[in-house]
């Protein structure tokens, strides 16, 4: 049988093998642990915004840093309040979660997930093609390459003007240089022409 001990946060017996040990050497279950972490974590944030606001300088520098002061105790009380909150609701029940495809209720242990983040069961997972996932969200290299070798940073701008996938983006911009550089080459041929 385990050894057993006891939460020092929430008094919980757990198996010695879970638990976890607190800066101050207690003994802790890893939702106690998790939420002294997620403590000092808003207390990081708040030390490196005023590490960030004591690089203003001047009288102007101390209001601004009074200022960028006040909105990080602002932000971590707003945190730790929260983390309380979440802390008193205690921890959520596991519920099935709907298929993204199908619609069915899939218990959490046998939730598939799509690239997206959607979930999926078992039989839709089977037949989800990850590669075109992919591609849909990345979208297509060539047609920013395209885009970009033909209309040059005009295209780039369309790209990005039209919220076109991260695929679309990097083509018009490599397309684009490489058009740069073969206008380069070309008006570097003319003029040797020329000559």
């Amino acid at each position: 049988m385990a050894a057993t001990v006891s939460c020092a946060d929430c008094r919980t017996a757990i198996a010695q093998s879970q638990s976890f040990f607190g800066t101050d050497g207690s003994t802790l279950c890893a939702r106690c642990h998790a939420m002294r972490e997620a403590h000092a974590q808003v207390e990081r944030g708040r030390a490196a915004a005023y590490e960030e606001a004591a690089a203003y300088r001047g009288a102007v520098g101390l209001v601004v840093q009074a200022v960028k002061r006040g909105q990080a105790d602002d932000e971590a009380t707003r945190h730790h309040a929260d983390l309380a909150a979440i802390r008193a609701a205690g921890p959520r029940a596991a519920e099935p979660q709907p298929c993204h495809r199908c619609g069915v209720a899939v218990a959490p242990a046998d939730i598939h997930y799509a690239l997206d983040g959607q979930t999926l069961c078992r039989a839709c997972s089977i037949t989800y093609d990850a590669a075109a996932e992919r591609k849909k969200i990345e979208g297509n290299l060539w047609f920013g390459l395209a885009l970009g070798f033909s209309l040059s940073f005009v295209g780039v701008a369309v790209v990005h003007a039209l919220g076109r996938p991260p695929g679309e983006k990097r083509g018009a911009l490599v397309g684009a240089g490489v058009g740069a550089i073969f206008m380069l080459v070309a008006l570097r041929v003319v003029g040797a022409m020329a000559r």
